[in-house]
């Protein structure tokens, strides 16, 4: 309200000369009018519109300043700006563009003011830019270098093979009907002995498709088996305790742990089983020949499954978040000048567009190290808790647990050990920029665009303030009824051997 007073006041007033009563709502006008004794000598419209252009470009630097500041996150706050005219008036309460007020003193003024807000007005609703990045050629035959070494080590024939079983992938409904004859077989025949030849049969055709499902889909495919063994049991009356037993006979100890069937925490899983999931994941997520978007629902799906009890995080990103054929969507771009102890420039694929790939900032990979954090650590907590349970009946703590079983020996133990890794907020962050940079530096092109390229001022010190995680929480919410004691000896073997194992 006091800016719109404002405003309107202005509209009336008007300059008068006391000695020749000129008038004029020009200010510039006033100073430079014959009669003014201060007035410069020689051409005085020259000299008037060199003013009003100086005055222009005051207003223009305080509307930079307000672009600036509402846009991006330089602080410009430090700049000394103490010789700029006190007396322009810029309303601070904008929406979409910025009002500016000119005195309506020529057709000039008019056409300038008119110009100078529609500029403003497009320069701050219109969409984010992106912007080229050149890279010193030095360097881009640097790091071509390293590229073209990694991808020679690539079997092309053998890249093209596992592209096109991939794209031969088949639809559940579909699959079923390849186990119709046996599931019929087992329905069929009323006697029990030859069961285990019927049930080993489903289960070894069932893996031989293993690499074509994710593992989700994979255990909708047990699942809808499992119903229909049990349903064809039941009707021949067979007993619910040898109905699992059966049933067991047709599952491999993965597919028990996917599904946590009964008494999935007493079979011992194979290394072969452990090597094809392994290559499934890899095969369905980085051996594409072409750029594409990042997705990062599809990245959290991809780490929220059982694999992270039988692999090390190192193992899982390797083969999730990098392509073998060099066609990352999250990179890190190095620039000569870069200094080593600023490290921020990571960039995801957000999408092509008209032949353009169009990367946005992840500054210090502060967006995808939260993710992780704040949805796969707390899907690994819940299986840890899981599967002790279903080992334990309870949660409460144990200092032998992971020598009880095959489970709490390799699966209950690496998932301690990956969270361990994720569980350690600023450690875990450390590692995963220095692997980008290791297994991702881009060098953009012509057709590579970025949203920014300078450091966020404001980011940068929440990395450097940021403390390390407090993992004794996190250990009390592995466990139930665990000492501070207990904690503390626990943390302290942990650190000891996973410190020899690794170097994250």
């Amino acid at each position: 309200m006091e800016m719109e007073e404002q405003s309107n006041l202005q509209s009336y007033i008007s300059y008068c000369c006391d000695r020749c009563n000129y008038k004029s709502k020009c200010n510039f006008d006033m100073e430079i009018h014959s009669c003014n004794p201060t007035a410069p000598s020689g051409n005085q419209e020259e000299v008037g519109n060199l003013k009003f252009l100086l005055y222009l470009e005051k207003f223009k630097n305080k509307i930079y300043v307000n672009i600036i500041k509402r846009n991006t996150s330089i602080d410009i706050d430090d700049i000394n700006v103490n010789d700029i005219d006190n007396g322009m008036v810029i309303c601070n309460e904008i929406k979409n563009n910025i009002p500016l007020f000119f005195h309506d003193c020529n057709d000039k003024t008019r056409t300038i003011n008119k110009n100078l807000q529609e500029e403003t007005k497009v320069e701050i609703t219109k969409k984010p830019r992106y912007r080229s990045i050149k890279v010193e050629s030095e360097n881009k035959a640097e790091i071509r270098v390293e590229i073209k070494t990694e991808n020679n080590k690539t079997n092309k024939g053998e890249i093209s093979k596992l592209r096109e079983e991939t794209d031969s992938k088949i639809n559940i409904d579909d699959i079923q009907v390849e186990f119709t004859d046996i599931l019929n077989d087992i329905e069929q025949n009323k006697v029990q002995t030859k069961y285990n030849k019927y049930l080993t049969d489903l289960k070894n055709k069932r893996l031989k498709l293993f690499h074509n499902f994710t593992i989700q889909d994979y255990s909708q495919i047990i699942q809808k088996h499992i119903e229909i063994l049990e349903k064809s049991f039941k009707k021949k009356d067979i007993p619910d305790k040898k109905i699992k037993t059966l049933v067991m006979k047709s599952l491999s100890p993965l597919e028990s742990r996917l599904i946590s069937y009964t008494n999935y925490h007493n079979t011992s899983i194979e290394v072969d089983e452990m090597d094809m999931l392994l290559t499934s994941i890899s095969k369905l997520n980085n051996h594409t020949n072409e750029y594409e978007s990042f997705d990062n629902g599809r990245f959290m799906k991809n780490l929220s499954n059982y694999s992270c009890a039988l692999f090390t995080f190192d193992n899982l990103i390797n083969h999730i978040l990098f392509n073998t054929n060099g066609y990352n969507n999250y990179i890190y771009v190095h620039m000569k000048n870069d200094k080593k102890n600023e490290i921020f420039r990571f960039y995801y694929l957000d999408s092509i567009s008209k032949g353009k790939r169009i990367w946005t900032m992840d500054c210090r990979l502060e967006g995808l190290v939260s993710s992780i954090t704040n949805n796969i650590l707390p899907y690994m907590i819940t299986m840890f808790r899981k599967l002790y349970r279903d080992t334990f009946q309870d949660n409460h703590y144990r200092s032998n647990y992971n020598s009880y079983s095959q489970l709490t020996e390799i699966d209950c133990e690496q998932l301690f050990k990956n969270i361990f890794i994720v569980g350690h907020h600023k450690r875990f962050r450390n590692y995963l920029m220095n692997k980008i940079i290791e297994k991702a530096i881009y060098v953009p092109t012509e057709i590579d665009k970025f949203n920014m390229t300078s450091d966020d001022g404001l980011q940068r010190k929440r990395y450097n303030d940021e403390t390390e995680t407090d993992f004794g929480e996190i250990i009390n919410q592995l466990f139930d009824n665990i000492s501070f004691e207990e904690v503390v000896e626990l943390y302290k073997n942990k650190k000891t051997s996973y410190d020899q194992v690794t170097n994250l």
